[in-house]
């Protein structure tokens, strides 16, 4: 495949993630708000093992272990 088919697969992926997430605050806003605190905690995660950092992370003005 060439890299400018996979970057129109990349955005089209993006946009489709976007719009989801789009309807999941109109129609489930306190679903919405749930899974982009796991989104969030998730990737404090994954970034503090990674960087081998753990100090924590601030998600929604409280701090999390990492």
């Amino acid at each position: 495949m060439e890299g400018s088919g996979l970057v129109a697969i990349t955005d089209r992926a993006q946009e489709n993630m976007n719009y989801v997430h789009t309807l999941l605050k109109t129609n489930q806003p306190e679903f919405a708000a749930l899974l982009e605190q796991l989104e969030q905690e998730l990737s404090c995660q994954m970034l503090g093992h990674i960087s081998g950092h753990s100090r924590g992370c601030v998600v929604n003005g409280g701090r999390i272990p990492c």
